[in-house]
């Protein structure tokens, strides 16, 4: 296993975490910072409705070179996402425990637990929508160890957002190693960082989590990692429609609709 591509992840992340507030050198953690990125988590953990692009990308893995693009739409408790990987296309319906997921053949059934290389198979990608990201940015803020607001605003969408930014903890940041780490028995330095943008009315539009390893391989340095981005768009406003067949696996019905379902 050889890496491929220059060690340079690992330190770019320590670089930007040094410049991060927290460090000896800088004032401490912003609280206001920390409460604002809080309560726009907690208002994204509400969201019923909304469609969302999500890119991921392997770090230090020969078998996994490009990145993997997934496009999907939750609504009302029912997510749908549909993925290529490979020149093989993936497509899966979760609700609550449950996971259903297009064959080879084009035929439904429930998930099974398998995944492809690097992690990109359809039971990676049945876990990751298990995960749906109004339920990850549920949790994004408590995974930070720091938090800092940049002042120049960036565009998402046409919305102008604040970007929230902040060093991942160590456990955090671990829970992004690929799996293929400790099948080769590596283990060393872990450094992880998170960016969310907010706009005007305190709505997550992305968030970015990035983290890498930095071990020695048969007398080799090599770093190992992950990237994930994803983009939430038509919030309050995402429609889905579920298969009849899909719809009798998930079982059970999906929240209500009204117009009062909050954005």
């Amino acid at each position: 296993m050889k890496p491929s591509r220059p060690l340079v992840l690992v330190s770019a992340i320590a670089m930007l975490v040094a410049l991060l507030p927290g460090s000896s050198s800088l004032a401490a953690p912003d609280s206001t910072a920390r409460k604002e990125l809080e309560t726009a988590c907690k208002k994204a953990s509400e969201l019923k409705r909304y469609t969302f692009g999500m890119t991921v990308s392997i770090i230090g893995l020969p078998s996994v070179t490009e990145p993997v693009r997934a496009e999907g739409a939750h609504r009302d408790g029912t997510t749908h996402v549909a993925a290529t990987f490979r020149k093989t296309e993936y497509e899966v319906y979760a609700r609550g425990a449950a996971v259903v997921s297009k064959t080879g053949d084009g035929a439904w059934e429930k998930a099974g637990a398998g995944a492809g290389p690097g992690g990109m198979g359809v039971g990676a990608l049945a876990e990751q929508v298990k995960v749906v990201p109004h339920g990850e940015l549920a949790e994004l803020a408590g995974k930070l160890e720091t938090v800092e607001r940049g002042e120049a605003k960036e565009d998402v969408d046409g919305h102008p957002c604040t970007v929230y930014e902040g060093e991942l903890t160590e456990e955090a940041a671990k829970a992004m190693i690929p799996p293929q780490a400790a099948m080769f028995g590596l283990s060393g330095e872990v450094v992880g960082l998170a960016r969310a943008w907010v706009d005007a009315e305190g709505v997550v539009r992305r968030f970015e989590m990035t983290a890498a390893m930095r071990a020695d391989f048969q007398g080799q340095q090599l770093e190992i990692g992950m990237n994930r981005t994803t983009e939430l768009a038509k919030i309050g406003e995402a429609e889905l429609t579920v298969p009849d067949d899909v719809e009798e696996m998930l079982g059970g019905e999906g929240e209500e609709d009204g117009s009062t379902t909050p954005r």
